[in-house]
């Protein structure tokens, strides 16, 4: 590649900082968008070390620098850059040491109830939900950038990067070269939706469909026994194994299974690989509900850690 990308001007930026002669990017790059953690480490490294040029990065800050459908605020921000500052590339940069990876429901929720907060306050989600935590700082910034690209929100020919940053030095790694993996162009749009919406006629309700007889509920949404939910949990596990899209998700799971001792922790690298499989393989989902309700209730005499070491293998 002739042309010297935004990604390779950061990474040289970031060796000259490294050797001590840091110095910003040249002010007349185009505006891009870097999605950082809120860890205050980062507060007054992350700028020289990436060569961040002033009126030129937007920054976006949140918990874990992750991005989701679940965050939608930080989607926001991420399209202001876009289609208001005229971004072209977004920067997701993790770092090393990320709270969100060795996050703790049970010191949360002491620490929350020590300082007067109710537990209704997160609402209903498993707190590992609630805060974003995660398995892995790699696997996160992968996930991350997955999302992104999915999300629609990236304009033709833009780029998402995934990037590591060393909380001690301000050493960058590379995780997803966006240069080379370049994000899938959005959609086309309809002639309708090009138009102006004030321009838009209004049209009369839609005349209300008459509703099909009632059809058996697929097998997926029926009861399931928990030797069921476990050989399921196992096919689905091999099956995500040989797809490249999914790869990534199993073995985030089965670091957690090696690592955790509390089930809390696995179930929540669980439910990434349930959000991934979900629409290829929807058993997953009464499967993952029946294990959650008999580790709740402990009616099984079997170790969950255990079982799970086995079925990830």
């Amino acid at each position: 590649m002739s042309e010297t990308t935004l990604l390779r001007r950061i990474l040289e930026a970031n060796k000259s900082f490294l050797a001590g002669a840091g110095r910003p990017l040249d002010a007349s790059v185009e505006p891009f968008v870097v999605v950082a953690c809120v860890d205050a480490r980062l507060t007054g490294l992350l700028e020289p070390a990436m060569g961040l040029p002033r009126n030129r990065a937007v920054i976006v800050r949140t918990a874990g620098n992750r991005v989701s459908r679940a965050n939608p605020d930080v989607l926001r921000s991420i399209a202001v850059g876009f289609f208001v500052k005229g971004a072209r590339e977004v920067f997701v940069v993790g770092h090393t040491d990320c709270a969100m990876a060795r996050f703790s429901a049970a010191q949360a929720a002491e620490s929350f109830r020590k300082a007067g907060v109710a537990r209704a306050a997160f609402g209903d989600e498993d707190l590992r939900t609630w805060f974003g935590a995660f398995v892995s700082v790699e696997a996160n910034v992968r996930e991350s950038v997955d999302a992104l690209r999915r999300s629609g929100l990236v304009p033709a020919g833009g780029k998402v990067h995934g990037l590591v940053i060393d909380t001690d030095g301000g050493a960058l790694q590379v995780i997803v070269d966006g240069d080379a993996e370049p994000a899938p162009a959005p959609a086309p749009e309809s002639e309708a939706a090009r138009a102006p919406v004030e321009a838009a006629a209004p049209k009369p309700p839609p005349v209300p469909p008459v509703p099909p007889p009632a059809k058996q509920a697929p097998a997926a949404a029926r009861p399931m026994s928990y030797v069921d939910a476990v050989r399921q949990l196992r096919e689905v596990i091999d099956k995500a194994r040989r797809d490249k899209d999914l790869r990534q998700a199993v073995s985030a799971l089965a670091d957690a299974v090696r690592r955790e001792r509390d089930p809390a922790h696995v179930f929540a690298a669980l439910e990434q690989l349930e959000r991934k499989c979900a629409a290829l393989y929807p058993e997953l989902v009464p499967a993952v509900e029946t294990l959650r309700g008999s580790v709740r209730s402990r009616k099984e005499g079997i170790d969950f850690i255990d079982l799970m070491k086995r079925v990830v293998g």
